[in-house]
């Protein structure tokens, strides 16, 4: 398989020209601020990077990244690459094909301390490596999915589907079976799913948080015993309401979802919480800040017109940092950055 390799250019090249805008944003409670603290800066590979539809955080700053065909299309640009804190690519995983531990269309990719997992959809199946590229364990025949994550045991799928199934399912790779669902799907639920990139779904204290994209909540789902508790929250100008009133495969309802508000992520970082609120596909971005008994204690707002942490189609935290990709110019040409950003109290 031909792979053109990213280049990682000096940080020095954009941090001068972006030194004089600002790097931080402050909590409307005034209780946290948003840092950027580190960028990698990746020269922009039009047949790799031009479909880069996944990203994943590894232990001590490394990150993996899927690509599903580029701009040319063709399996020469479908790869999952191993970046390491860096920026430095340390091995493409797999192969492009149909069998085992190939794949078509690596769309998304998740990551479970050292171990990564990818997701190929036209296969629907689950490949699992570790980060030197030892073959783990696939698992085939699973259900059409929007996002998925892990613990050391299960694999836990956001579905996509019809508006009468569940959000939420936990498969068990011991038994190689389901062992719990969860969720109900509304039909605006459905419009954005079918429009959107992951669907806001992380692990946090044992449990499993998601979100139901077109409602302010958060589901927290107990994986021994299927309960759950909801997570409710106040945003304001995030309604998606009117998509109910649309039939399910309308183009008007898929444009509506696209241009409106939806949850775009959840986060564990740092000891907190992060819940991401979109507000429309040009609005703001609001960080909503939970402690670790889920009391809400700040919001943090920024706009696409700031130089701020946007991502339209992937984001990451390694427990400890927000990584947000971002498109910037330095020296005439236009790269994909990946910003690392923290929360730091305010003193």
């Amino acid at each position: 398989m031909r792979l053109t390799a990213l280049l990682v250019l000096p940080i020095f090249l954009w941090t001068l020209p972006l030194a004089a805008q600002s790097t931080t944003f402050e909590g409307t409670e005034g209780n946290l601020q948003l840092v950027k603290e580190e960028a990698v800066m990746l020269q922009e590979n039009l047949e790799f990077l031009a479909d880069f539809s996944g990203l994943a955080a590894l232990p001590n700053g490394g990150f993996v990244v899927t690509t599903t065909g580029g701009s040319t299309g063709g399996s020469e640009a479908t790869a999952v690459v191993v970046y390491d804190a860096d920026g430095q690519q340390e091995r493409v995983l797999g192969r492009s094909g149909q069998g085992p531990y190939e794949y078509e269309l690596p769309r998304f990719v998740s990551t479970q301390g050292e171990r990564i997992l990818i997701w190929d959809q036209p296969q629907r199946k689950v490949s699992a490596f570790a980060r030197d590229g030892t073959r783990l364990n696939e698992w085939t025949g699973l259900p059409f999915l929007h996002g998925f994550t892990a613990t050391a045991d299960e694999l836990v799928f956001h579905q996509a589907g019809t508006t009468d199934e569940e959000l939420v399912s936990l498969y068990d790779t011991d038994s190689d079976g389901f062992i719990c669902r969860a969720g109900t799907r509304t039909p605006a639920d459905q419009m954005l799913m079918r429009v959107q990139y992951p669907v806001a779904l992380t692990v946090y204290e044992g449990e499993v948080l998601y979100a139901a994209p077109s409602r302010t909540v958060v589901h927290r789902l107990q994986p021994s015993n299927c309960e759950e508790r909801t997570l409710t929250f106040d945003v304001p100008g995030f309604s998606v309401e009117e998509t109910e009133g649309y039939p399910p495969n309308s183009m008007e309802a898929l444009e509506y979802a696209w241009l409106n508000s939806r949850i775009a992520g959840i986060h564990p970082m740092n000891g907190y919480l992060v819940i991401e609120a979109a507000l429309g596909l040009e609005g703001d971005r609001l960080l909503l800040v939970f402690d670790d008994n889920f009391e809400h204690i700040d919001t943090i707002r920024y706009g696409l017109n700031t130089e701020a942490p946007i991502s339209r189609h992937v984001d990451l935290s390694d427990g400890q940092r927000l990584g947000f990709v971002t498109q910037e110019e330095a020296n005439g040409e236009v790269h994909r950055v990946l910003n690392w950003w923290r929360l730091h109290a305010v003193e």
